[in-house]
């Protein structure tokens, strides 16, 4: 059984986080695929204080979950990252049904998230988890789902 937690991200993540966020197999799925500096990371963290989540796999940091600072009706944009080592073994599946109990304990009613048309990997796990295509543009795919207790 996967053994899958979070903690919140801080600071001393940030070469973690850009080792997957700037690795060519990670951006080129990502709407803005710059490769970010780790001055850019820095002064965007101290800028915002992002709420998002470091992936563990039981003790190994595998990724980490981003979520909006902004909260629409109860609604929330969600992403995420996994380290290469880690995808395709059913650790992002896992690490979400884990973000929606939390994010259903913390009051929000509905997810969404956008994926660029060419992410077949990431829309086939999307659909998998129940989100449902709300908006397709040439760029840009935009999914929701509902959460609800298990």
């Amino acid at each position: 059984m996967l053994h899958i937690t979070f903690r919140d991200i801080t600071i001393e993540d940030c070469d973690f986080i850009l080792d997957i966020r700037n690795n060519e197999e990670t951006r080129k799925y990502l709407h803005n695929n710059i490769v970010l500096s780790k001055a850019d990371f820095l002064k965007w963290f101290t800028e915002t204080n992002p709420k998002w989540k470091i992936i563990y796999l039981d003790s190994m940091p595998i990724g980490y979950v981003r979520t909006s600072d902004i909260a629409v009706n109860s609604s929330i944009k969600i992403g995420m990252d996994i380290d290469l080592k880690y995808r395709n073994k059913g650790y992002a599946q896992e690490a979400y049904k884990l973000l929606f109990s939390d994010l259903l304990m913390q009051g929000f009613k509905k997810v969404w998230l956008e994926v660029l048309p060419t992410n077949i990997r990431a829309k086939h796990i999307y659909e998998k988890l129940g989100f449902v295509e709300i908006c397709a543009e040439e760029n840009s795919i935009i999914y929701e789902k509902q959460l609800q207790k298990v």
